[in-house]
């Protein structure tokens, strides 16, 4: 019997947008001539000792394959985990707090926009942006790499009404 599992390996960052090496082997041995693609995409053939410098999209996933003949291999790369947390009290005209993190972790120079209005987060991953004057809005995240969240606000007229009630 003749093994066709292929193994890809990844050496590097797998992070959004950015370059990687595909290493394919079968049984510890180089996979030259092997066609690879990215999610479907073909990126190249690998070289003489199995690998290929491959760029990955920016997306939160990417599928490597790589194939020779009858012998094939995948794997799943998780780019990144983004989040978006809006925390305050949503009503329209007042600052809320936008976090924005990947895999936990604070990203810092993320775009944040409501409406017409953006701002940049800090070092902590956190902005404080306005929200517009309207029963609605919808906060978005652009992060460095280029991947984008988005997070609906619900504004809290009901809250703010009967506190105002109780006040009188």
């Amino acid at each position: 019997d003749v093994p066709t599992d292929v193994a890809v390996g990844i050496e590097g960052d797998p992070g959004p947008g950015e370059t990687v090496t595909v290493n394919a082997t079968i049984a510890g041995r180089p996979v030259p001539g092997a066609n690879v693609s990215v999610n479907g995409t073909t990126a190249g053939r690998t070289d003489a000792d199995g690998r290929l410098d491959v760029s990955l999209p920016v997306s939160e996933r990417a599928s490597v394959r790589v194939e020779r003949g009858e012998a094939a291999g995948n794997r799943t790369l998780e780019l990144a985990n983004l989040s978006v947390d809006v925390s305050g009290f949503a009503l329209p005209g007042l600052a809320v707090t936008v976090s924005v993190t990947d895999g936990g972790e604070p990203v810092s120079g993320a775009t944040v926009g409501v409406g017409d209005s953006t701002v940049e987060t800090g070092e902590g991953g956190t902005a404080k942006v306005s929200l517009p004057l309207a029963p609605g809005a919808t906060v978005t995240a652009e992060t460095p790499a280029g991947l984008t969240e988005t997070q609906p606000v619900r504004m809290r007229f009901l809250t703010a009404g009967l506190v105002s009630l109780f006040a009188l």
